[in-house]
């Protein structure tokens, strides 16, 4: 049985998704949602990279979010990188907005 919902939201999942599966994976949320996709992921650049591998020892002593942060922040997508995926898919409402160090994408159906 397929659920649909108003809103869906994700939240640090983009960036674990294979890029060849990246279509398909937003393709399911689109159509599962009535009204809009909100999807939180990192932004990738230096700035968060030394922001992460070197404030993140200040903040936490778990051994996993030290090695998986940086790392996150390596696999995240760029704008550039998301774009032609939403053209392709006939996404034309997306909307992006930064916060540092996260990047907001909503997808109005």
């Amino acid at each position: 049985m397929l659920f649909r919902s108003d809103i869906i939201v994700t939240a640090q999942v983009l960036h674990h998704i294979d890029p060849f599966e990246l279509s398909a994976f937003l393709r399911a949320l689109v159509t599962h949602a009535r009204t809009a996709v909100i999807i939180s992921d990192l932004i990738r650049s230096r700035a968060a990279y030394y922001f992460v591998k070197f404030g993140l020892p200040f903040i936490t002593n778990d051994p996993i979010s030290r090695l998986d942060g940086p790392l996150s922040v390596l696999r995240s997508h760029s704008k550039e990188e998301l774009e032609p995926v939403f053209r392709s898919l006939a996404m034309p409402n997306v909307i992006y907005k930064d916060w540092f160090p996260r990047r907001f994408i909503i997808i109005k159906t």
